[in-house]
């Protein structure tokens, strides 16, 4: 299979889910080696909510968060143009930022979404509670959110994945968003 066709699998994969802009996460997962389905689940976490498969192209955070990743205008010029409300471009700036971390932090997974939401590999971040009751970190709660969407990883800041050499990009030296 291709890398167009694969990324079309993909994009259909989360569409069924019930992911909003499928197609945009999906390319941008694969063009940065990112999970799409991670890629995916931080942007639940980051405009979806608790419980939520799908993100949002908002504005939030007191005015300071950009588009479907809130990508922070305080922290990354790119935040601070017109093509941080392009979900596309805010999904491929962020993926670009989530691959620069995981490659920083040496494929921990926990530890690269602590520094994306809080700056910090050890970070907590963002407290999120979910319906259920249960009071995650950023790091946990995006986690929560790809079980939801039917993949794992492992948890804590033991848990690594493998991930490609990402592309040589300005943004993968950002750890505050």
């Amino acid at each position: 299979m291709n890398d167009i066709s694969a990324t079309t699998s993909v994009a259909r994969q989360l569409a069924n889910e019930g992911v909003a802009y499928a197609a945009e996460i999906a390319s941008a997962a694969s063009r940065h080696g990112v999970d799409p389905t991670l890629l995916a689940a931080v942007a639940a976490q980051e405009t979806g909510g608790p419980g939520a498969n799908a993100g949002h192209n908002i504005v939030g955070d007191g005015g300071h968060g950009r588009g479907l990743f809130q990508i922070d205008d305080r922290y990354h010029d790119f935040a601070r143009t017109d093509a941080a409300m392009d979900p596309a471009r805010n999904a491929d700036y962020a993926a670009g930022m989530i691959s620069g971390l995981l490659h920083s932090y040496g494929g921990n997974v926990h530890e690269a979404l602590s520094a994306y939401n809080a700056g910090s590999g050890d970070a907590v971040g963002t407290i999120t509670e979910w319906m259920d009751g249960q009071r995650l970190g950023y790091a946990d709660s995006v986690l929560r959110h790809c079980a939801q969407l039917g993949e794992s990883f492992p948890s804590g800041n033991a848990g690594a994945i493998e991930t490609s050499t990402p592309a040589s990009d300005p943004r993968e030296t950002a750890v505050n968003q």
